[in-house]
């Protein structure tokens, strides 16, 4: 059974299951709190088992393959969960980042400069769009790559398309 999530709110405990169900394919926990933490006793489990998936912010997801591995970590398990009711009760929100938190690559600012218009087109985007791009710019390691992407990327920031949207 999946739980409905509710985007307000950023501390929630659901369990995932395959369609399969546990025995025959991954069972998940999605936690969804700021930070995998010390747990209630004041001390880290000797495994870390919450994992950040992708580009998210807050939530943090314990994947499993099997209900035995359940079954042995289940007092992590409860304790990870009665830290994610304890943060909900308490009130407490994950700062988000904004827009301008994400770093700008160097290739980018130069872009900007050098073209105006492609600067207005950018910031015309959503912020979302703004960070996706912004993501993966900077996710290259090589200038050359920062500014193929960004060369690459150039009509469907025109068009006001986001990184992964298709035309």
């Amino acid at each position: 059974m999946v739980a409905e999530s509710r985007p307000s709110r950023e501390v929630a405990a659901r369990p995932v299951h395959s369609p399969a169900g546990v025995d025959g394919g991954t069972a998940q926990i999605e936690v969804l709190h700021g930070r995998p933490g010390p747990t209630q006793t004041g001390h880290r489990p000797e495994e870390e088992l919450l994992v950040q998936l992708g580009q998210v912010q807050a939530a943090r997801v314990m994947k499993f393959t099997s209900a035995k591995e359940i079954t042995a970590k289940a007092a992590t398990i409860k304790a990870y969960v009665r830290e994610a009711i304890a943060v909900e009760q308490a009130g407490l929100r994950v700062k988000r980042k904004t827009t301008a938190d994400f770093p700008v690559p160097a290739e980018l600012k130069e872009r900007f400069r050098s073209d105006p218009i492609f600067k207005r087109a950018f910031e015309a985007l959503t912020p979302g769009r703004q960070r996706s791009y912004l993501y993966h710019f900077a996710g290259a390691k090589q200038s050359a790559t920062r500014s193929a992407r960004i060369e690459k990327a150039m009509p469907a920031i025109f068009e006001g398309r986001g990184f992964l949207e298709r035309r």
